[in-house]
């Protein structure tokens, strides 16, 4: 397996939804690619930063869920966690934005 494929695998392996024999082969690759080990290390913090967005959320972690969502795209989000996570994170977001947008006044 070359990184490319182990990458493009990243998030169903650290879901754990990928066939056995498929995560058995993604892992074996990552054991010996420090680059996809970094990587997965990534990837593990993105998604536990989405796991929680059924809870308030740290401002640290806004920045690690913008760039899942932006590496993976909403359609992924919306399928894995429904449309109530969906409307949540937006909602947020833009709450986000007018905090912002008021402290720079």
């Amino acid at each position: 397996m070359d990184c490319s494929t182990s990458q493009g695998l990243m998030l169903e392996f650290v879901e754990g939804t990928l066939p056995a024999n498929l995560a058995a082969a993604v892992k074996q690759h990552i054991d010996g690619c420090p680059r996809c080990m970094q990587e997965l290390e990534r990837q593990s913090s993105r998604t536990r930063a989405l796991q929680k967005l059924g809870r308030v959320a740290a401002p640290d972690q806004w920045d690690e869920i913008h760039r899942s969502i932006q590496r993976t795209g909403w359609m992924y989000f919306v399928k894995r966690y429904g449309i109530p996570a969906a409307i949540f994170g937006l909602t947020a977001a833009l709450i986000f934005l007018a905090v912002m947008f008021a402290l720079s006044l």
